[in-house]
């Protein structure tokens, strides 16, 4: 398992496209995967115009990957089950996730979930976001409404715990950074607690 690869559920992509944040990924991963019915959240007609607009041409560290026997699991959107079937069949150790259900679901069956506040820590201690700006940021989107269901208001409470005080700095550390710090054998979240 290597955690420079991850299978990602849509509302961590929703959140980082909407406050500007969607460069962070690729500081973190070598790649990230999304199964198609993912791909379809994001473009659903009810999904913000700039995240549709982010999918239609999404980077080469974004990976669209088919699940090779797509099922339905009970109490998770067809998004999260995929996710966590493609997650099982690559063999990756995480899986950005907001949903309480799917995070549940992802431990179970032994993949880490990480929420979406734990992505924009990890980028703030490397210096590449201001951390209270795009808390906030991710909060007034969620207010609004504009969220698939993996809600940011889950992981808020971390947030306000771990905020630190000192604004972004330039970005100096690269995504290697990461690199020896995770260990699924142990169960251990470079992310924190899952």
């Amino acid at each position: 398992m290597s955690a420079s690869l991850v299978v990602s559920d849509a509302g961590p992509l929703l959140y980082l496209i909407l406050i500007d944040c969607v460069e962070v990924p690729p500081c973190l991963f070598d790649r990230v995967l999304i199964p198609f019915a993912v791909r379809d959240e994001l473009i659903h007609p009810g999904a913000p115009r700039k995240v549709k607009e982010w999918i239609a041409r999404s980077p080469a560290w974004l990976e669209i990957a088919a699940v090779a026997d797509p099922q339905q699991v009970r109490a998770l959107h067809i998004g999260e089950a995929e996710a966590l079937q493609l997650a099982l069949e690559r063999k990756v150790a995480a899986i950005p996730m907001d949903d309480l259900d799917g995070r549940a679901a992802a431990k179970r069956l032994g993949v880490l979930p990480v929420f979406t506040v734990a992505i924009l820590e990890r980028a703030a201690e490397m210096g590449l976001i201001d951390l209270h700006a795009a808390v906030a940021n991710c909060t007034a989107q969620s207010k609004f409404g504009q969220a698939v269901k993996g809600s940011f208001h889950n992981s808020r409470p971390l947030a306000a715990r771990r905020m630190p005080s000192r604004p972004a700095q330039s970005r100096t550390h690269p995504r290697t950074a990461l690199r020896g710090r995770f260990q699924p054998e142990t169960g251990s979240d470079v992310f924190g607690p899952p």
